[in-house]
């Protein structure tokens, strides 16, 4: 054992180690041992001492469990060979008995697929007449009836569901029949709808075409009489619009008349305004001024009318 266990085993042999309540007596032994060091974490030394009682309760650990490993080795070993035998007695067992139960194995899995070959042939039996005749036409549904008269139901066949399959073939027979009766019904009311369908979309087709032709002539004449009105309306539009052009080109000239008179009216009305402003300029500088050196003081003193100076 190492040095640096908290408890020292030399006199003790792995087997009286692991007795019963020994293991308990040992790490309460090594835990009291442990827990009378005083920590001390103020020095070096001290630190050092804490870690060296942790290194000796892991020293003591690894002391313990590799004798407990010098144990269990063997008896894992011998577990292991005795496993080994087991799995063998079990493997060589389980063929054995699969061999000498195989026949019967082989005699369950026919007569099961022999039930369910028999299942299946009766639900078909039984589905037969499962549809609308909406469905099927009368070829197809000839076709099922013609199968379910071949079906053969005896035991051979169906086992203990024999008298099921019988009544269920019986049922499909009479069931298909009427099928196909109705069918072949349908089949003939539909061809009779589609011939009046035929009859009165000839019948609608004629009608259209007479009340088209009926309608274009009505459309024609509408529109012949549309063309002879617009013309008409057009030579009186044209006509009224040259009378309203000349009636404005008369209106412009007397109005162009009538300006031009006023505008010369204006003109004079103006060049006799111009003319008394140009007097009255005149005639001012003429009572003010000496000569052409008193025109600046009499401007400025404003005797001249309808003239002013700005700054």
């Amino acid at each position: 054992m190492t040095d640096s266990a908290l408890i020292k085993f030399e006199e003790m042999k792995p087997r009286d180690l692991f007795k019963a309540d020994m293991v308990t007596q040992i790490i309460a032994q090594i835990e009291k041992k442990a827990r009378e060091h005083e920590p001390d974490l103020t020095t070096a030394k001290g630190r050092k001492a804490i870690a060296s009682n942790a290194q000796s309760v892991a020293s003591s650990k690894t002391f313990l469990d590799k004798q407990g490993k010098l144990l269990v080795d063997p008896l894992k070993a011998q577990a292991k060979e005795i496993d080994a035998e087991r799995k063998r007695i079990r493997d060589s067992l389980d063929a054995l008995k699969q061999e000498v139960r195989q026949p019967l194995t082989d005699w369950e899995a026919a007569e099961k697929e022999k039930q369910e070959r028999a299942a299946e042939k009766l639900a078909w039996l039984r589905g037969l007449p499962a549809f609308s005749v909406h469905e099927m036409d009368v070829p197809h549904i000839q076709g099922l009836l013609d199968d379910a008269q071949a079906a053969i139901t005896d035991t051979d066949a169906f086992g203990d569901l024999a008298d099921q399959a019988e009544a269920a073939k019986l049922v499909a027979i009479d069931a298909l029949k009427i099928k196909l009766e109705e069918r072949k019904k349908v089949d003939k009311d539909k061809a009779e709808l589609e011939e009046f369908r035929r009859m009165k979309e000839e019948a609608d087709e004629r009608d259209r075409k007479e009340l088209a032709k009926r309608k274009a002539e009505k459309e024609a004449e509408e529109a012949k009489a549309r063309k002879d009105r617009a013309e008409k309306e057009r030579i009186e539009r044209e006509k009224k619009i040259a009378e309203e052009a000349a009636f404005a080109e008369r209106k412009r000239i007397e109005q162009q008349m009538i300006a031009e008179a006023k505008e010369e009216e204006k003109r004079q009305a103006n060049k006799k305004h111009r003319e008394k402003i140009e007097k009255d300029i005149a005639d001012a500088f003429a009572k003010h001024c000496q000569g052409i050196e008193d025109a600046a003081a009499v401007l400025i003193e404003g005797k001249i009318p309808h003239v002013t100076i700005q700054y």
